[in-house]
C-alpha cells in the first residue's frame, strides 16, 4: 500500500507538473524523482541495490543446514541475508554467514522441485555456518528460502540508502545516461540526418499517396509511428503539423482527426519502441533483449496506436477544430516592447561591466 502510494505522488508530480504547471517534461520527471526518492524507505533502497546481484537459495529436505543456491558461491567470502519487506536490521546487528560446499554427491535440488531431494547430483549443495561461530550452530532457513548477499555488497548498499535523495537521483541519472547515451545520440543522429534530408516529410507524403485522402489519417498515423521511432516525438509532430494543416486547407474537413492520429501513432512509438529513452530504460531494468524489446514494443504499440486512432474517429464526429490563423497567432505571440529593449540593454551592460575585466575576451 505504501509503495502504491508513492507510485500515485510520482504521477501526480509528472502529470500535474506538465498540465497544470506548464513545466518542461524534464523537469517533472526529476522532481517526481526527488519526491519517490525522499519517500522510500531506507529498508526498499537496500532491497532494490541488491536484489539483483543476490542469490535465491532453498533448504534441501531431510538435510539440516543444507541448501541449493541458484548459482555457484564462493565460500571463502562472508554472506548475509537480504532483509525482508518491513524488516528494518543493519548490517552491523546482521548475522555474517559462511558457505562449505558439501562433498556428498546425490543431495541436491532439481530445478523443477525446489526445497525436494533429487537423485541427481548436478549441482552441489552448500552447507550454512555462522561466520563467527561453530560450523554446528543452527542457521534459521525459512521453509520457502531466502535470498543472501555478501557482506560487502551489503555494506555498500546501506551506505547509498544513507545519502540523501538528491545524490541518490542524481548518480542514477548519470549512470542510466552514461549506459544508455551511445544508443540514444546515434538515434537522434539518424533522425536529424531524415530530417535535414527530406527523407522524414517524404516518407509522410508516401503513405498520404498510397493511402490517399479519405485514408490520410492511417497514413498520419503510420508514418508517426515509423518516424517517432529515430526521432523524439515533439519533432515528429511538428515535422507532421504543418502536413495536417495544408491537407485541411484542401478539404476543410477533419483537421482535429489529422492532429489526433499524429499523436496516436508518434507517441504509441515513442512509448514503446527503442531507442527512444523510456523503453531503453525499462528494458535495461528487466533484462530484456533489445530485439525482443523492439518487437514486442512495435506489436503493443500497433494495437494502442489503433485504439488511439478509433478513438480520433469518434471525437471527430462531436467536435471541429479550426487551426489558427498563423500571422495573428504569431502577432499575439510577438513579446512586448518593454521585454525586447530590457534585454538589449541587459546584453549591452553585461558587455560594458565585461570589457572592464582582465578575464574579458572578444
Amino acid at each position: 500500500m505504501v509503495t502504491f502510494a508513492i507510485l500515485v505522488a510520482g504521477l501526480f508530480v509528472v502529470v500535474g507538473g506538465i498540465l497544470f504547471l506548464r513545466l518542461h517534461a524534464f523537469v517533472a520527471l526529476i522532481l517526481a524523482a526527488l519526491l519517490v526518492a525522499s519517500l522510500t524507505s531506507r529498508e526498499a533502497i537496500i532491497r532494490s541495490q541488491l536484489f539483483a546481484t543476490s542469490v535465491r537459495i532453498v533448504p534441501v529436505a531431510g538435510v539440516p543446514q543444507t541448501v541449493h543456491a541458484s548459482r555457484t558461491l564462493n565460500p571463502e567470502i562472508d554472506w548475509v541475508q537480504l532483509p525482508e519487506p518491513g524488516d528494518s536490521a543493519t548490517q552491523h546487528s546482521r548475522q555474517k554467514l559462511r558457505f562449505e560446499a558439501v562433498p556428498a554427491a546425490g543431495t541436491s535440488v532439481s530445478k523443477d522441485a525446489p526445497g525436494q531431494a533429487a537423485a541427481s547430483g548436478s549441482v552441489r549443495p552448500y552447507r550454512l555456518t555462522p561466520a563467527a561461530g561453530p560450523s554446528e550452530s543452527p542457521v534459521d532457513i525459512p521453509d520457502q528460502g531466502m535470498r543472501l548477499v555478501t557482506a560487502g555488497e551489503y555494506a555498500a548498499a546501506v551506505k547509498t540508502a544513507g545519502r540523501p535523495a538528491v545524490i541518490r537521483v542524481s548518480e542514477s541519472l548519470g549512470a542510466s545516461c552514461g549506459r544508455l547515451a551511445i544508443l540514444i545520440i546515434a538515434a537522434a543522429i539518424i533522425g536529424e540526418c531524415l530530417l535535414q534530408s527530406g527523407s522524414a516529410d517524404r516518407v509522410v507524403q508516401s503513405a498520404l499517396a498510397v493511402f490517399g485522402q479519405r485514408g490520410s489519417p492511417v497514413a498520419f498515423a503510420a508514418s508517426g509511428f515509423l518516424l517517432a521511432v529515430p526521432v523524439f516525438f515533439d519533432t515528429v509532430f511538428l515535422l507532421m503539423v504543418p502536413l495536417a494543416r495544408s491537407l485541411y486547407q484542401r478539404t476543410r474537413v477533419d483537421y482535429l482527426l489529422y492532429i489526433l492520429s499524429i499523436v496516436a501513432g508518434a507517441t504509441m512509438a515513442h512509448s514503446l519502441v527503442p531507442p527512444t529513452p523510456g523503453p531503453l530504460l525499462i528494458a535495461e531494468a528487466f533484462q530484456v533483449p533489445l530485439s525482443a524489446m523492439i518487437l514486442g514494443g512495435s506489436v503493443v504499440g500497433v494495437i494502442a496506436a489503433s485504439a488511439g486512432l478509433a478513438y480520433a474517429y469518434l471525437l471527430n464526429r462531436r467536435g471541429v477544430l479550426i487551426p489558427p490563423d498563423l500571422a495573428d497567432l504569431m502577432h499575439r505571440l510577438r513579446p512586448p516592447v518593454q521585454l525586447v529593449v530590457a534585454q538589449r540593454l541587459g546584453r549591452h551592460g553585461i558587455e560594458v561591466v565585461g570589457r572592464g575585466s582582465p578575464h574579458f575576451v572578444k
